[in-house]
């Protein structure tokens, strides 16, 4: 027996909802954001000095922070702190538009009830993240990558779609270290398309950009082995699991469950979403395999900060700023 959409009433109820949530992220940061520097937002003052004297330089905003390579907004972020003398009050708002347009970007082809409660996590957890600037770079990162698996859902065995994504996945990378994920989450997509004319030519393009980008990333880097983050996780793995699967199930933190229970809730539903994209082709397996590419990454996302975050307790994986990263799984 075929389903039906929701009834009008249904969806009109839900669309209000939807704006309710996105005009209430957009009014409430004017009432408690406050344009002073906060905890990570102070390691651009000396940056930004450098732009007002004129002595800025590349490496200023290359340099690794908290073991991370947030080119993209650090540049952003510390040439409009410089240009309006650190008034913020701009970037909630453009952290905003770019959750709006990200949750469009993954439920556009779906049905309206769909991308209507997309619209309405996003924005309703944006009122907490988007009070903290420097979460421009996780938000910016996220977003990157829903754009480019949304290119490539559109037509996998174009080309020119897999160079717009390629150029989305260096955005990602270079935004949030954790957004390099991005190169490996598409692998769903070119499995389905390695019987196509254009799969070598493809790969070329994914492959040549991928270690072009991740060569000039971890230039300079230490020696991984000696790092104490990394020891630590090889020393306490099941710490490390458990901050893995808070990570991904911040989203639901403080319910009255753990995190991690809807952690394992999260894995199991992408095991799910894994078989259901394997056994359908078509349109209809793009959009699944797209779906499924998000879910990969936001896993990716979760592995790599659980094994350079964990020395800080699991507890640290619910705080505000991971949990973007959930919205999407």
């Amino acid at each position: 027996m075929k389903t039906s959409l929701p009834p009008a009433a249904v969806n009109l109820f839900l669309r209000d909802i939807a704006v309710a949530s996105i005009f209430i992220a957009a009014v409430i940061p004017f009432f408690f954001f406050f344009n002073i520097p906060c905890q990570d937002d102070w390691t651009m003052v000396p940056v930004i000095d450098k732009i007002l004297s004129g002595n800025a330089v590349f490496a200023d905003f290359w340099c690794l922070r908290s073991e991370q390579r947030l080119l993209v907004p650090r540049v952003l972020l510390s040439y409009w702190a410089a240009w309006t003398q650190w008034d913020l009050r701009a970037v909630p708002g453009f952290e905003l538009l770019i959750i709006f347009a990200s949750a469009l970007c993954l439920g556009w082809r779906s049905r309206p009830t769909f991308w209507v409660v997309c619209i309405f996590l996003f924005s309703l957890h944006a009122v907490k993240t988007i009070l903290f600037p420097s979460n421009l770079s996780i938000i910016l990162s996220a977003a990157a990558i829903a754009y480019a698996v949304s290119f490539i859902a559109g037509d996998p065995e174009s080309p020119k779609k897999w160079f717009l994504a390629a150029f989305f996945v260096v955005l990602s990378t270079y935004s949030f270290g954790a957004g390099m994920i991005g190169w490996f989450a598409v692998f769903p997509f070119l499995f389905s398309i390695r019987k196509s004319r254009f799969f070598y030519k493809i790969l070329a393009i994914w492959a040549g950009s991928a270690i072009f980008c991740l060569v000039f990333y971890f230039h300079g880097f230490a020696d991984l082995r000696t790092h104490p983050s990394l020891a630590l996780s090889a020393q306490m793995p099941g710490n490390t699991f458990e901050f893995f699967l808070n990570y991904t199930g911040a989203l639901f933190y403080p319910l009255p469950a753990p995190a991690f229970v809807f952690g394992f809730f999260g894995l199991i539903l992408t095991v799910l979403l894994f078989l259901d994209a394997m056994r359908h082709e078509g349109k209809e397996g793009d959009y699944l395999k797209g779906l499924l590419c998000v879910a990969l990454f936001v896993l990716g996302s979760a592995f790599l900060t659980a094994i350079t975050r964990s020395r800080f307790g699991a507890g640290y994986a619910v705080t505000d700023r991971y949990m973007p990263l959930s919205c999407y799984l």
